[in-house]
């Protein structure tokens, strides 16, 4: 198995059209996923009481047995 480089990364992100919300809410969860490393079932696991928009810009997973963490949010991923 081989990594994806950032510039596939980015390749993929720059794809996705951004024409109606639907589109937006699949980019954004492409990018939370890349950016803060979450496993699929955390990110299904997130509510808005999670997500952080004020600095510094976080959000809050919850993993396996409970466990919750909270990940800095980078980058353009807060603008989307």
């Amino acid at each position: 198995m081989s990594n994806i480089s950032p510039d596939e990364i980015k390749a993929i992100l720059d794809s996705i059209p951004t024409d109606n919300q639907y589109d937006r809410r699949d980019l954004a969860l492409l990018a939370l996923l890349y950016d803060s490393a979450a496993r699929v079932q955390e990110l299904c696991d997130l509510q808005v009481r999670d997500v952080r928009l004020k600095k510094p810009y976080t959000v809050k997973l919850i993993g396996k047995r409970q466990k919750a963490r909270c990940v800095p949010l980078m980058g353009k991923t807060i603008y989307i």
